[in-house]
């Protein structure tokens, strides 16, 4: 199911319990909905016949991802599904506003990668079919350049140059650990301010709910869809909170710690005055406004840079191709 899919999904399920349906009128709901029709069949008989929760029967038929399981399951079990479904429902929103901008810029970045492919091969005729040709016998510093431009285009290292700029074209056009380390490397500090507000707004949320904050911490860091950055903060949320079963006032710090530092305090001590909750949700939405905008300045910033560079080197072939050609031609005239 991919994200799309599952916002609408999500959207399916809060309207549904908002209405006061059952698992067993969902189950039906689904069954005569023409979008949802596979998911019902599949999660009939465990949800009618063996009475198990909504969540459990996703879960069992692999048809949503191990953080909303998380999510429903601790819905279900604190009586608000409806706010933390819509939580998330946000947050995946979100996602995808955030994913569909980004898009852009990879089609500009895209564009120019075969502008600078196509540059370089037709470069490659000229100049080894009609520009050596010309200058073979001619000599000068400039013409000594020339001849090493022509050494270093033989075919082997065109070919390499071609395929690394397409695989990093076919790179960037799907979610991988390279995408992953030029998110939370590249993009830095508001890309990961980014994922703080979505972890806070769905730990608010489950800590509202009454979920303990250990297990409403885990099921947040779950929902970070940068492999890189969960396994960093999951890593580290584990070790001080010893795999999630401990939490007390120094603990908290210690999380905290890692949070934005503009709001480190302000959550400590929301920890202590018993709203935390509260602090976490307004907190949220204020860092994920802040952060989108510097996001979006810093990606256009980056798409200068680049765009620059490769027009540069698209520059730098056509001048030396002409320069190649008209040098020897205007020599033969003087």
């Amino acid at each position: 199911m991919n994200k799309k899919k599952l916002a609408n999904f999500i959207h399916f399920l809060i309207n549904s319990y908002k209405a006061g349906l059952t698992n067993i009128n969902i189950v039906n709901s689904l069954l005569s909905s023409p979008t949802y029709k596979n998911i019902g069949k599949k999660i009939e008989k465990d949800v009618i016949e063996n009475r198990l929760s909504l969540s459990e029967a996703l879960k069992k038929n692999n048809l949503i991802p191990n953080h909303l399981y998380y999510i429903l399951q601790a819905a279900e079990q604190s009586g608000k599904i409806v706010e933390i479904l819509k939580a998330y429902h946000q947050i995946i929103e979100n996602q995808i506003k955030i994913e569909n901008e980004l898009k852009v810029y990879k089609l500009y970045f895209i564009f120019i990668n075969i502008l600078t492919i196509v540059g370089v091969v037709i470069f490659y005729f000229i100049f080894n079919n009609i520009v050596i040709k010309l200058v073979e016998d001619k000599t000068g510093a400039f013409f000594t350049i020339l001849n090493l431009i022509h050494s270093i285009l033989s075919p082997i290292n065109v070919f390499i140059f071609v395929s690394l700029m397409i695989l990093f074209t076919i790179i960037l056009s799907f979610r991988n650990f390279i995408v992953d380390m030029v998110e939370y490397y590249i993009f830095g500090t508001p890309y990961r301010r980014i994922v703080f507000s979505q972890i806070m707004n769905i730990l608010g949320n489950l800590i509202n709910a009454g979920i303990p904050i250990q297990s409403a911490l885990f099921i947040s860091i779950s929902t970070v869809e940068n492999n890189a950055f969960q396994s960093v903060l999951n890593s580290y949320f584990s070790k001080v909170t010893n795999n999630y079963k401990e939490i007390n006032t120094e603990i908290i710090s210690k999380i905290f710690d890692v949070f934005p530092e503009d709001y480190r305090l302000i959550l400590k001590n929301s920890f202590s005055t018993g709203n935390l909750d509260v602090e976490l949700l307004e907190i949220s939405e204020k860092l994920h406004n802040e952060s989108s905008k510097s996001l979006k300045s810093k990606i256009i910033l980056l798409m200068i840079i680049i765009i620059s560079f490769f027009l540069l080197i698209l520059g730098g072939i056509i001048v030396v191709s002409f320069l190649s050609i008209y040098t020897p031609l205007l020599e033969g005239i003087n």
